[in-house]
């Protein structure tokens, strides 16, 4: 665009407040890209540190759920017991509800997620085909070339083959990953007070 350009310039949101007895939860309303990083970065690697599967996702979340109340809230996550005080007295679903980009975000998780699987497929795919190709060469020399010995081959190579066009399709792929979901959440009423209208 040749128009000139122009410069934004953003006033930080106030945070929001939620009580807590005497105490009062301060939220910010919105995940720093940097933090989005940090988080995602932990997450991934408690989600798939190689452990038993229903202990690492529940693992990942409590990590997940941890670094967003460490950087998004007053909160001092080390000396709160967060299972009980956050998730047992409903605090963190009402921490999560202020945070305006937090659907987003976790969508944007749930893509790196499928990305990293569909890399771990193609590899698991990548390295069946290779050792099959090793086994199909490394026993050419004692290839049987009778009828039933090359329909035999024929049919390896066929199998080959499928196996070639499966990866194909893969590589090729324009979109392997499925796009960040919108997760439903309904929508905040906006309160407009007698000031803002006039």
């Amino acid at each position: 665009m040749n128009e000139e350009k122009v410069l934004l310039e953003m006033n930080e949101k106030e945070p929001k407040k939620i009580p807590l007895g005497e105490a009062v939860i301060l939220v910010k309303p919105y995940i720093a890209f940097e933090d989005k990083i940090a988080i995602a970065q932990a997450y991934i690697e408690s989600l798939f540190g190689g452990g038993d599967t229903a202990t690492d996702y529940i693992s990942a979340r409590y990590v997940c759920m941890h670094g967003i109340v460490d950087v998004c809230t007053n909160i001092d996550i080390e000396g709160t017991n967060m299972a009980e005080i956050i998730l047992s007295h409903g605090y963190w679903g009402k921490i999560k509800d202020e945070i305006e980009n937090y659907d987003e975000f976790m969508s944007e998780l749930d893509c790196v997620v499928e990305m990293i699987m569909a890399q771990s497929s193609f590899s698991k795919k990548l390295s069946d085909l290779v050792d099959m190709a090793m086994d199909f060469l490394s026993n050419i020399s004692q290839l049987d070339f009778s009828d039933n010995g090359i329909s035999e081959m024929l049919k390896q190579f066929n199998e080959l083959q499928k196996e070639m066009s499966s990866l194909n399709e893969t590589i090729g792929a324009k979109n392997p990953v499925a796009t960040p979901k919108k997760r439903g959440r309904p929508a905040k009423k906006k309160v407009v007070s007698d000031e803002q209208e006039s």
